[in-house]
């Protein structure tokens, strides 16, 4: 066949162009949307997401994300992680809090996010509403 420059004609590079293009809409939405990194803040609650974990502060516990915080198209999440419950006073000798296991479930819309920890059992157990690059306002038990 005679290549005739751009009419979509085979052996004019079209079929080639329309595979490389197809390609990378196939690896643009196979690619996994996070949460932002940076602080997440707001009343009673701070979340920390860094590229590999995130730390989560609350006025009486604190938990940790192993990982980044995939989001769904609907800018909705659901990861595993852990919670420990603290208190006021001094730490007692032996008494190392590991926590416990936990859900943080949550939605994002611009800079708002909604995040929910969820104990094993299925309690609730806060919801929190957090705005990226807000400094958190903790009432700290210690």
């Amino acid at each position: 066949m005679e290549k005739t420059g751009g009419s979509g004609k085979i052996g004019d590079g079209f079929p080639m162009r329309l595979t490389a293009s197809l390609l990378a809409l196939v690896i643009m939405s196979a690619e996994t949307r996070t949460v932002r990194l940076g602080e997440w803040g707001g009343p009673h609650a701070r979340l920390t997401v860094r590229a590999d974990a995130a730390a989560v502060e609350f006025d009486c516990a604190r938990g940790s994300i192993s990982g980044k915080i995939p989001v769904n198209g609907k800018g909705e999440f659901e990861v595993r992680g852990r919670y420990t419950p603290e208190r006021g006073g001094p730490i007692r000798k032996g008494d190392a809090r590991t926590g416990v296991p936990v859900k943080y479930r949550g939605t994002v819309r611009d800079t708002t996010l909604t995040l929910e920890t969820i104990g094993e059992d299925g309690t609730v157990l806060g919801t929190f509403v957090l705005s990226r690059g807000t400094q958190a306002r903790l009432m700290k038990c210690r």
